[in-house]
């Protein structure tokens, strides 16, 4: 399965960036609906778990040259990155508190560049 065609791999792209997109929006609006029973840190939480597996699922569909475990793992991994996104803002004002927010929010967004530039 390494290479493949070039129309599935735009496939796969546009199925993790749909994905990122009702990421996002699940997950911001179940940590509001469900917020006074489920902390938003939780939600982050279960999108954390929710990655773990999806990059399983992609490592073993790597192994057993499955298509099916591909797309599976590249829809999990898309609601999963979304949901981080979407969870972060909010997150960094409830721990933080919202008088220096700016400051720790554009700290926060350098751990996923820094991450990138020293992998």
């Amino acid at each position: 399965m390494t290479g493949g065609k070039a129309n599935f791999k735009i496939v796969l792209v546009s199925i993790m960036n749909v994905g990122n997109s009702y990421g996002r929006m699940l997950a911001g609006f179940a940590s509001e609906r469900y917020k006074s029973s489920i902390h938003r840190p939780t939600w982050f939480v279960l999108a954390l778990a929710a990655m773990c597996f999806a990059q399983a699922t992609l490592a073993v569909s790597q192994t057993i040259q499955s298509l099916s475990m591909l797309l599976l793992g590249t829809t999990i991994m898309g609601l999963s990155y979304g949901a981080f996104w979407a969870l972060s803002p909010t997150i960094c004002a409830e721990l933080f508190g919202t008088a220096h927010y700016g400051a720790n929010y554009a700290l926060l967004n350098l751990a996923p560049a820094s991450g990138g530039y020293f992998v």
